[in-house]
């Protein structure tokens, strides 16, 4: 359970980190 948190949160700190930078694609 905390795995699966942990890869979530990884993944959306790159999204954010995605977005910020302003090449981010939204799926």
């Amino acid at each position: 359970m905390l795995k699966f948190l942990c890869s979530l949160c990884l993944e959306y700190e790159d999204f954010i980190k995605l977005k910020i930078s302003g090449r981010g694609k939204v799926p």
